[in-house]
């Protein structure tokens, strides 16, 4: 198992909101903005981000990046809770920000991949992945940008389960540790390839058979 190391923190600048509730989604639309909210166990920050430069700042964002609010002078450390949508635009309607900065460690979902083809692959097996994304409890500092798992000695009907995954001491996968998360599925090929191989490969009795047969030969010359 090998992790990719955390990515820089995005950086962004926000502005104060003190209005009212009421169409603020509609007037932060019209006026370039979007409704967002910094929450923190002790204050939350109503924030209005600058929608055409979050947009581009969204489009590369990961749910475990760190960004960096810039609020009029202050800065805050966060990640990115949840995001609504409008429905008829599809366009971001408000943005939940958590803020990690008074933590030391945090809970976090990192996206999952593997690396490298099955042994059972070749064979005709076919790759499945359970998951896309491992619960893990980290530093907020050190949280990976995404963890792999090289699965080239997986047969065919064998997996690979959170059990099996070293330990590592930038972070601990939470996942129930026999939760399966990748596995080589038998496939009509592979079948008919196990079967072919069985039908090629001379059985015992066939053997000694076979075998008799020459002792006979040799004993009548």
């Amino acid at each position: 198992m090998n992790s990719t190391p955390s990515r820089k923190p995005i950086e962004i600048k926000a502005e104060k909101r003190n209005n009212s509730k009421k169409n603020l989604g509609r007037k932060s639309l019209l006026r370039n903005r979007i409704v967002a909210i910094i929450y923190d166990k002790d204050e939350n920050q109503k924030i209005f981000l600058i929608r055409n430069e979050f947009k581009k700042v969204f489009a590369r964002l990961q749910p475990n990046d760190i960004v960096l609010i810039d609020v009029e002078g202050k800065t805050y450390k966060t990640f990115v809770k949840s995001c609504d949508y409008f429905e008829r635009t599809g366009e971001l309607r408000h943005v939940d920000f958590y803020n990690v900065a008074k933590k030391t460690h945090v809970t976090m979902r990192v996206p999952f991949e593997v690396v490298g083809l099955p042994a059972g692959v070749k064979k005709g097996g076919s790759l499945k992945k359970f998951v896309d994304a491992l619960t893990v409890y980290s530093k907020t500092e050190a949280i990976p940008a995404n963890i792999t798992a090289n699965v080239e000695h997986l047969e065919i009907d064998e997996s690979l389960i959170v059990a099996d995954m070293p330990e590592s001491k930038a972070y601990k996968i939470l996942d129930l540790p026999q939760k399966r998360i990748v596995s080589v599925l038998v496939t009509r090929t592979a079948t008919k390839k196990s079967d072919e191989e069985s039908a090629a490969e001379p059985s015992k009795e066939a053997i000694k058979t076979t075998v008799e047969e020459k002792k006979e030969t040799t004993q009548k010359a």
